[in-house]
C-alpha cells in the first residue's frame, strides 16, 4: 500500500464505573488481545491486521473489561482499504489483575463470515464460529508460565464444528 489508514478512530467517554471511566472507541482499529494467538495485528506481516467497528472498554484496578464488534479490513494495494462487509467479528474480553505479575483471562469471540468460498471442494464459508476461553500468565521467583485452553462451536458450510486448543508455555528469567 502506497497510503492508508491502519488506526483512525475517535474515544468518546461513554460513563464510569466505581470511579473508573467507560470509553467507547468508533472507527479503524487494531485489536491486541492476550498472548496474541487469537486476535493480533500481525506485527510480523507486511501489512498489519486492522479492523473497523465499534468497542466499548473499560480499565480499572484490578478487572479490565472490553466488548467489541468490527469488520476485518482488507488490504488493497490500488486504492484505501475497505471492510468485508460479508465478515463480523465481536467478542468480550475481561482480564483479571491478580497481581503485577499474574493476571487471567476470560473470552467469548464470535467470527461470523457469509461469503461463499470454497476450495478444493471444501466449504471454507459461510461460517459461524463461536469460541469460548480462558488464559492464566504469570511469573513468580523467576518461574514463567502462560496456559490458554479454549473450545469452539458452530458451522462452517453445511458442517457442524466442534474444537479446541490448549497452549503451555513455561520457563525460567535467570
Amino acid at each position: 500500500n502506497f497510503g492508508d489508514f491502519l488506526n483512525l478512530f475517535v474515544d468518546v467517554k461513554a460513563g464510569e464505573y466505581a470511579d473508573k471511566p467507560i470509553y467507547v472507541r468508533a472507527g479503524r482499529q487494531e485489536l491486541i488481545y492476550g498472548s496474541q494467538r487469537l486476535i493480533s495485528p500481525l506485527e510480523w506481516a507486511n501489512t498489519r491486521r486492522t479492523f473497523q467497528g465499534v468497542k466499548a472498554f473499560r480499565q480499572g484496578e484490578k478487572w479490565d473489561f472490553d466488548a467489541f464488534w468490527v469488520q476485518p479490513v482488507v488490504p488493497n494495494a490500488t486504492k484505501l482499504d475497505s471492510v468485508d462487509n460479508n465478515y463480523n467479528f465481536a467478542g468480550t474480553w475481561a482480564t483479571y489483575k491478580q497481581n503485577k505479575t499474574t493476571s487471567a483471562d476470560f473470552y467469548y469471540l464470535m467470527s461470523d463470515n457469509a461469503s461463499k468460498i470454497t476450495l478444493s471442494g471444501l466449504a471454507r464459508a459461510p461460517f459461524t464460529i463461536h469460541t469460548l476461553g480462558t488464559r492464566y500468565a504469570g511469573s513468580k521467583d523467576g518461574f514463567l508460565w502462560d496456559l490458554e485452553y479454549a473450545a469452539q462451536l458452530g458451522t462452517r458450510g453445511p458442517e457442524n464444528v466442534i474444537a479446541g486448543m490448549a497452549t503451555t508455555g513455561v520457563g525460567y528469567n535467570w
